[in-house]
C-alpha cells in the first residue's frame, strides 16, 4: 500500500509539474502577444499620426452653471478657435514646401486665433429658447 501511495503521489506531482510548465508557456506566449499587438498599435498610431490633417475653422465650447455657487451667480468659460490646421504628411510635394529636413512631418501649425474666457457673472442661457441662444452667441460673435 506504501508503495502504491508513493507512485501515486509521484504521478500526482509529474501532473501538476506539467500544468505549471504549461502555464508558464501560456503565460510566455500571451506576453509575446500582448508585445506584438503592442507593437502593431504603436504602428498604427505613428501611422495615423503621420497621416493627420486637421483643419478647424470657427470653434467655440462653452461651460455655463445655472445653479448658484459660492460667487452667488451664475457663472461661464469657455474657449473659441478661429481656424486650427494641424497636417502632417509624407506627400512629397507638401514636404517640398516645408523648410524642415524631415519627411514625416510636414506641418504641424498655424493657429490664427485662439481666446479663452471666464464671465464671473452671466446670465444663464440655460432655460432660454434654442433660437435665443443662437442669436445671442451670433450677437456676440457680430460685435467684435
Amino acid at each position: 500500500v506504501h508503495h502504491d501511495l508513493h507512485e501515486y503521489h509521484a504521478e500526482k506531482m509529474k501532473r501538476v509539474q506539467r500544468k505549471l510548465d504549461n502555464l508558464r508557456k501560456a503565460a510566455l506566449d500571451e506576453q509575446k502577444v500582448n508585445e506584438k499587438e503592442r507593437g502593431f498599435f504603436e504602428k498604427m498610431k505613428f501611422q495615423m499620426l503621420q497621416n493627420l490633417e486637421i483643419t478647424l475653422r470657427n470653434f467655440h465650447i462653452s461651460y455655463e452653471t445655472k445653479s448658484t455657487t459660492k460667487l452667488g451667480h451664475p457663472f461661464s468659460f469657455g474657449v473659441t478657435i478661429h481656424y486650427l490646421q494641424l497636417i502632417t504628411t509624407t506627400n512629397k510635394e507638401r514636404a517640398e514646401k516645408v523648410k524642415e529636413n524631415t519627411l514625416v512631418i510636414a506641418q504641424l501649425k498655424e493657429v490664427e486665433l485662439l481666446s479663452l474666457y471666464w464671465n464671473t457673472n452671466c446670465t444663464s442661457r440655460i432655460h432660454m429658447p434654442f433660437q435665443y441662444v443662437v442669436v445671442s452667441i451670433l450677437f456676440i460673435f457680430l460685435s467684435k
